[in-house]
């Protein structure tokens, strides 16, 4: 939602309100300058945080296979995929 300045002074309550459940973004001669976010609980964070960490494993593993290939041909991994499905 994004309001002016001058309304939010005239109903900061409502506003306050309104900011638990979505973004409120304030403007200053039309254009934007504060935001107002409804806080996350800690399970959310704790989830976000978690799926966060897996990400990260997940990149190191992968980097981790990549850095043992050391002569890689396009056309030898092509074959090796073909190979794999048949």
């Amino acid at each position: 939602m994004l309001i002016n300045a001058e309304e939010f002074k005239e109903n900061v309550q409502k506003f306050l309100e309104v900011a638990k459940r979505e973004e409120v973004i304030i403007a200053e001669d039309g254009k934007p300058t504060l935001k107002i976010v409804p806080l996350r609980d800690n399970k959310n964070r704790k989830n976000n945080l978690k799926k966060k960490q897996q990400v990260f494993e997940l990149i190191d593993k992968l980097a981790g296979a990549a850095s043992d290939i050391k002569d890689i041909d396009v056309d030898k991994a092509r074959e090796e995929r073909i190979l794999k499905i048949e």
